[in-house]
């Protein structure tokens, strides 16, 4: 009996093409001005994902989008919900568990439940178009092209204008690469995040030269060029940036996604220092041409002047350990402590360059751990996909590596404060979310073969 093959999967119809490109322009025009690092454009951004989100529930495949994914996505929700209830200035709640002497400051409590309204919007829409393979796919994808011509503007204009950022004068960071962000450490980040994503590109597309069972008909090894080049360009940018931690997590987060792919695949030790070979010269070549101030900073690896910075946010807790003192409270607590002890170090600190320490202190032990389980629940959901998926686990690796990154990146510096740089982890969380879950083999016969 002749065996009867699967077919193809149908093509992506032209509002699921709009919908994946008008994320990455969303994204991309958050990042270009300044990371929305301004609270006009931050609720820009934040409307602007409501209203993707919008014109996502008009289209056709949404439906099917939202009943495949309704049943993961009860726990993330349930625990956003519980987070919500705890941080927002919600009248008769708000000041339920804080001393006497704290008072909220409503205004900026408001706005940072909005942006947190917003990440969720980011996250639902990530979840929504990984309901069908093809769809996150092409957003992945999109994403690397996106930072390919990134990479290609923050160098160029690094080289030729290092004073300015976009259409503003530097005040700091003269020698060090900072795109259109106003520090190099959120640039790193952000690179760092495109980073994982161009490196699982690329293990995902030399699966067919590592291991001789998969279907060489399917997917081409030399199609991996453009990630290479991607991975080269935005590892080479991230050096640039002379952010230590920045570029020591996405080293440890690429080698911890190599190791997983290894791991998965079997490869042997030959294969896996094959790969992590050129990621190592790659990153030689940016110390070396960047010159002395990635050196220099390189050489002092040791040396942090924000140990005085966590003890005084750690206090801060102390004072109001269970519900904080309310979100965008930072600022304003900080300047009221300020000694002369104190005032060298904390005087124009934006943030406790520590996520952790920074959700203790505003939203206290309660809100923070409703917000750290909601993000597990997502890594988790993509770590359980992992095991229960036969197809696009590379890209749930990927997933989940990026999001180490930021975790392991956010110990030390505030990128997270950024608005685009957190709406793009939440739609990476997503992604991992609506990839994780199984593809029936009772569904639609066009998600058969996506892989």
């Amino acid at each position: 009996m002749r065996r009867r093959q699967s077919a193809a999967p149908a093509r992506l119809g032209w509002d699921e093409r709009l919908t994946t490109g008008a994320v990455v322009v969303l994204l991309f025009a958050g990042h270009g001005l300044y990371g929305a690092d301004s609270w006009s454009l931050a609720l820009r951004l934040t409307a602007g994902a409501g209203l993707l989100l919008v014109a996502i529930a008009l289209q056709g495949w949404s439906g099917e989008a939202v009943a495949r994914t309704a049943r993961a996505s009860v726990l993330p929700l349930s625990l956003f919900g519980l987070t919500l209830l705890l941080v927002a200035p919600i009248p008769g709640l708000a000041d339920l568990g804080r001393p006497d002497w704290v008072r909220l400051d409503t205004s900026a409590a408001l706005l940072e439940t909005l942006k947190l309204l917003g990440l969720a919007a980011f996250a639902a829409i990530g979840c929504l178009i990984a309901a069908r393979d093809q769809r996150a796919r092409l957003t992945l994808e999109l994403l690397l092209a996106a930072a390919l011509l990134y990479d290609v503007y923050a160098v160029v204009a690094f080289r030729l204008f290092p004073h300015t950022v976009v259409a503003s004068q530097k005040v700091q960071f003269l020698d060090r690469l900072t795109g259109t962000f106003y520090s190099p450490n959120v640039a790193a980040t952000f690179l760092g995040m495109n980073a994982v994503l161009a490196t699982g590109a690329v293990l995902d597309r030399l699966k067919p030269a590592f291991d001789p069972a998969f279907n060489r008909s399917r997917v081409r090894p030399e199609s991996a060029w453009f990630p290479m080049l991607v991975l080269a360009a935005t590892l080479f940018t991230c050096v640039l940036t002379a952010s230590r931690a920045g570029i020591a997590a996405t080293i440890a987060a690429v080698a911890i996604l190599g190791l997983m792919e290894a791991g998965a695949r079997r490869w042997s030790l030959g294969k896996g220092l094959l790969v992590v070979a050129p990621l190592v010269v790659i990153v030689l070549a940016g110390v070396v041409i960047s010159g002395s101030p990635v050196a220099a900073r390189m050489a002092h690896l040791s040396s942090s002047d924000r140990t005085p910075l966590y003890k005084l946010s750690w206090e801060a807790f102390l004072r109001s350990p269970l519900r904080g003192w309310g979100l965008g409270s930072f600022d304003h607590v900080n300047m009221s402590a300020l000694t002369p002890q104190t005032y060298i170090f904390a005087w124009n600190a934006r943030s406790a360059h520590n996520i952790e320490l920074q959700w203790l202190e505003e939203a206290g032990a309660l809100g923070a751990l409703a917000m750290f389980a909601t993000v597990l629940s997502l890594m988790g959901a993509a770590l359980m996909g992992v095991v229960r998926r036969r197809r696009m686990t590379t890209w749930l690796r990927t997933l989940l590596a990026a999001s180490l990154l930021v975790i392991l990146h956010s110990q030390t510096d505030f990128a997270l404060q950024n608005p685009s740089v957190a709406a793009q982890w939440a739609v990476l969380l997503g992604l991992g979310l609506g990839l994780s879950v199984p593809r029936s083999k009772g569904s639609s016969r066009r998600t058969r073969d996506e892989t």
